[in-house]
């Protein structure tokens, strides 16, 4: 569901579509490649989709602009990307390169900044990034396995400097990172291992 609610995307075979929320009806076909399609996440405005696409063997990332009716893409490296999320105000793009980067791409000039390395185990059927902007855009909270196999979570700020991790916790399998409403407080979950 788009964040104002109006819209709806999914994708069938492969392939990205977009309906009415409300009315439902016949649905809008986004992309159109003989790839698979997969990872949908709405923009703030609800105007844009963003998709990971295997076009090139490799999964990249494709927005979708509703207003254009047109499809540009976000990432062209030799590994995976995956798992986009955009910043609440809509100006940037975080996302995971092969498991082991997170990096941030500015939607207007399409720069991508490398953020900061990590193991970023993501349990099979997870249904969000392991990572969660700020509310004030201004960094992002991550899930990463350490050496010893513990999930901890870590903040990097997107202007450059370098992550530090904020949890020290025997702690594997968690999934979730969240922070609170006036971003001063970071909730995750924990599962100990005895």
């Amino acid at each position: 569901i788009s964040p104002d609610g109006k819209k709806v995307a999914f994708v069938v075979r492969g392939e990205v579509f977009a309906a009415s929320a409300k009315d439902g009806g016949d649905a809008a076909r986004v992309s159109r490649t003989a790839e698979n399609e997969s990872q949908i996440v709405w923009s703030p405005d609800s105007r844009k989709l963003v998709y990971a696409s295997d076009r090139d063997s490799t999964s990249h990332l494709f927005m979708y602009d509703f207003a254009t009716e047109s499809e540009s893409r976000l990432t062209a490296a030799n590994d995976t990307d995956h798992s986009a999320r955009f910043s609440p105000d809509g100006k940037f793009l975080a996302f995971i390169r092969g498991d082991k980067e997170l990096r941030v791409v500015e939607l207007t000039s399409k720069q991508q900044r490398f953020l900061s390395r990590g193991v970023f185990d993501r349990p099979p059927f997870a249904a969000t990034p392991p990572f969660r902007w700020s509310p004030d855009n201004r960094c992002l909270a991550y899930l990463s396995t350490g050496d010893k196999g513990f999930t901890n979570v870590h903040v990097v700020a997107i202007d450059g400097a370098e992550g530090r991790p904020v949890s020290f916790l025997a702690n594997a399998f968690a999934n979730t990172v969240t922070w609170s409403s006036d971003g001063k407080v970071i909730f995750f979950d924990t599962t100990q291992r005895t």
